[in-house]
């Protein structure tokens, strides 16, 4: 056990509405392929991009980028633990034994590009904010390889600082897409829920946020919205996958085949990480109130 929650890392200070947990963030990313991809990355001439589309605060982002970076999120100053009381305890083995965890990078990480986009300026604002915190810890740790686009100019939104290029892009889905064209990229992001996200009516920072939260209708236009930009195939898809609140939502909205890798409670409201199939969802043109015709012989 330890003195606080382990879920914090100590880099997010701003959240936004329906937040999710960093730790619950790092097992949606451990259920994609994107270490296996960032292998195969290494050996071809491609990069590889992961956009979060409904970036918000930047969770994501920021998970997928230290487990790319192979940090070990457990080593911090902000948890204090118990077992460092025990009179057993050898507090110069435990340091001894911390010296030895060295951060081991993906393979392809000179490959790797992060970009993360949202609609609301204000959540982007949070997200630069928990970019900056995530750089300044891991400056304290090892240095890191130089991404090959280390030298290249970087974008208008590109966050500085940081061993990984990461870009933060004000606009809708359809939009940033447009600029995807023929890019190798994967998709990871927790689409939005509609206003019933757990918000309170309370005022101050929360009611701001309940504000600019999407509706319910604004949520169904979000997903038809995604399943246009995926039919279109701009991008080289190379994994889709959405954490959503209402699984049969999404798939009736984007029009899409899904399938679920993984279930859990996100703070009060169960939630599904899905994972696109390729496929466009079969058409059921059969109304439940209309007989199936009977099978005659002859």
């Amino acid at each position: 056990a330890a003195t606080g929650l382990l879920h914090r890392r100590g880099y997010r200070k701003a959240v936004g509405d329906a937040p999710l947990r960093e730790t619950l963030a790092a097992a949606c990313v451990q259920s994609t392929p994107l270490l296996r991809r960032l292998a195969m990355a290494e050996h071809s001439e491609e990069e590889l991009l992961l956009w979060d589309p409904f970036c918000g605060t930047g969770t994501l982002l920021l998970e997928a980028m230290g487990i790319a970076l192979g940090t070990l999120p457990g080593i911090s100053a902000a948890h204090s633990y118990p077992f460092l009381d025990f009179p057993t305890n050898s507090q110069e083995e435990y340091e001894e034994l911390l010296r030895e965890l060295t951060p081991e990078p993906a393979p392809g990480l000179g490959k790797f590009r992060l970009l993360g986009s949202d609609v609301s300026e204000t959540q982007l604002e949070h997200a630069q904010k928990n970019l900056r915190r995530f750089g300044r810890r891991l400056a304290q740790r090892p240095p890191w390889p130089t991404p090959e686009a280390a030298h290249q100019q970087q974008s208008e939104g590109e966050v500085a600082g940081l061993p990984i290029p990461i870009d933060l892009q004000l606009g809708s889905p359809a939009k940033i897409a447009q600029t995807l064209a023929g890019r190798p990229t994967m998709i990871i992001t927790n689409v939005p829920y509609g206003i019933m996200s757990g918000s309170s009516n309370r005022g101050g920072k929360r009611s701001r946020q309940r504000e600019e939260a999407p509706s319910k209708e604004g949520a169904a236009e979000a997903y038809a919205q995604l399943g246009r930009i995926l039919r279109q195939q701009k991008a080289d898809w190379r994994g889709v996958f959405c954490l959503a609140a209402d699984p049969d939502d999404l798939r009736q909205h984007t029009a899409l085949e899904w399938t679920s890798e993984l279930r859990f409670l996100n703070g009060t409201r169960w939630v599904e990480l899905l994972q696109w199939t390729g496929q466009t969802k079969p058409l059921d043109t059969r109304s439940s109130s209309t007989p199936r015709p009977s099978r005659r012989r002859g």
